[in-house]
C-alpha cells in the first residue's frame, strides 16, 4: 500500500471545496488507470472530507447536504 500525502485545503464556500476534491478524484482514476494500464496493479483513489465549524456564523453541513449537493447538483 501506498500512501500520498495530504492535502488539506479550506475555502469559504463548502461547495467549491467539494468541486475541486471531485476533479482531483477524476485525475488521480486517470493515474490510476495509466498505472494499471501499463502494470497490472490496482490502484484505488480515496478522499476524505472533514467539516469543522468556526464563528457563529458558519453554515452547518451535514453529511446529508452534501450528499443531496452531490446528487443534484
Amino acid at each position: 500500500m501506498i500512501k500520498l500525502p495530504l492535502r488539506l485545503e479550506t475555502r469559504s464556500n463548502w461547495k467549491e471545496l467539494i468541486g475541486d476534491a471531485i476533479l482531483k478524484l477524476k485525475e488521480l482514476e486517470g493515474l490510476a488507470e495509466a498505472e494499471r494500464a501499463g502494470t497490472a496493479t490496482i490502484c484505488r483513489r480515496s478522499c476524505s472530507c472533514k467539516h469543522s465549524r468556526f464563528g457563529w456564523e458558519s453554515q452547518t453541513v451535514s453529511v446529508e447536504v452534501v450528499e443531496s449537493c452531490l446528487i443534484k447538483d
